[in-house]
């Protein structure tokens, strides 16, 4: 039954009046519910958007995820080349430069300096004299002993006169021969004209004076020498080898020397001797062994006293086929070394090697089937075998 005069909606629908006739033959107005109209064709055309943006990236997901099954278990390596080229080891080592030839001059007297006669960077020749010493107590002391000596001497001639005639017995000539023979070397421990002077004993430079005058002569600062005089005008270097490289080094080899005083420059030596015995170093924890250098100064620099470093050319090879150390591996079990090469495909080949001379980054290859050229692969790990398939790093990976 219809309301009389009432409107009938729908909120999901638009409406429309209608007119109707009931049975008692009143007239009824009622709303038609109509359908809503059509969505716009922006937002249809919005949605086919992002159902197509919403494929491509499952898709894309798909991809990325199917590269990455086909890639796993495939190893990323850095990689190497094998070249031809020189090769040489060294031994660096650094120690000080001083005059080929070297004298500390010390004073046993105990006398007190009245003259210095010689400077630092003083040339002088072996035999002259560098300090004058106060010998006025030594002088009283001579002409004491000299009595004596007089007295002995004279004793001694009569002793031998009666011997020699039986007037006196042996025993008795010994005692006034041996009396003699005793004042004779006292008065010559009273020498003046040697206890008296410091002399240079060799050709040289005077590179230090540690005496001043006024001061006992055998009585210096921190009992160093009165005076050290050097050959400087040739050079050479002491230094200390380590137990483990001696075995490199031998006379005659080439050495490299560079210093702060020389700059950029550099200057030659070679190794002139090595010591036949080995001491305990600074630490006290390992040996070395003392390694003579003969330096060429040439014309440049280089003082007596300035620390360098000498780099010794132990041994060297030209035109050798070298791998890269890391390059290198060695079987744990068999002690075997061997080169796994990259092949273009991307697989690997192992390769038995056998190593010679062993430079800081390359060493040389005496035996095995490698090439000038031949992509190596670095550190290789020990689950790498022969025929795997690798990947290279990215250069930034490296």
């Amino acid at each position: 039954m219809f309301k009389k005069n009432k409107n009938i909606s729908d909120s999901t629908s638009e409406s429309q009046k209608v007119n109707l006739v009931g049975a008692d033959g009143v007239s009824y107005s009622v709303e038609k519910a109509q359908p809503k109209k059509p969505v716009k064709h922006k937002k249809l055309k919005a949605v086919i958007f992002i159902v197509i943006v919403l494929v491509i990236v499952a898709l894309l997901a798909s991809f990325i995820s199917g590269k990455r099954e086909k890639t796993s278990g495939i190893a990323a390596v850095s990689s190497g080349v094998t070249e031809l080229q020189d090769l040489e080891t060294t031994v660096s080592i650094k120690g000080t430069v001083v005059g080929a030839e070297s004298a500390n001059v010390y004073s046993a007297e105990n006398l007190t300096i009245t003259q210095i006669l010689v400077k630092e960077g003083e040339k002088v020749t072996k035999g002259q004299i560098l300090a004058k010493l106060d010998t006025s107590k030594i002088m009283d002391q001579y002409n004491i002993q000299s009595v004596t000596y007089n007295d002995a001497k004279n004793a001694y001639n009569v002793a031998k006169a009666l011997y020699s005639e039986g007037a006196i017995s042996k025993s008795e000539y010994d005692a006034a021969e041996s009396a003699y023979k005793t004042a004779r070397l006292t008065l010559g421990s009273y020498d003046t004209s040697e206890k008296g002077v410091i002399k240079s004993p060799i050709n040289g430079t005077v590179t230090r004076v540690n005496c001043t005058v006024g001061r006992i002569a055998n009585d210096t600062n921190a009992k160093e020498a009165m005076f050290v005089v050097e050959d400087v005008s040739r050079f050479k270097m002491e230094v200390k080898v380590s137990e483990s490289e001696i075995a490199d080094i031998k006379v005659g080899q080439s050495v490299e020397i560079s210093a702060e005083v020389l700059g950029k420059q550099k200057v030659t030596g070679v190794v002139s001797q090595i010591a036949p015995t080995g001491e305990t170093n600074v630490q006290g924890n390992n040996m070395v062994i003392p390694v003579t250098i003969d330096v060429d100064k040439g014309d440049t620099n280089l003082i007596a006293g300035v620390t360098a470093k000498a780099v010794i050319k132990t041994n060297s090879l030209k035109n050798v086929l070298t791998v890269p150390i890391d390059a290198v591996s060695e079987d744990p079990d068999t002690g075997e070394t061997s080169v796994f090469v990259i092949n273009k495909d991307n697989t690997v080949k192992k390769v038995k090697v056998k190593t010679g001379l062993e430079g800081d980054f390359d060493i040389e290859i005496v035996e095995g089937k490698l090439k000038e050229g031949n992509q190596v692969v670095l550190s290789p790990e020990l689950s790498l075998e022969d025929g795997a398939t690798v990947v290279l790093k990215a250069a930034s990976d490296k």
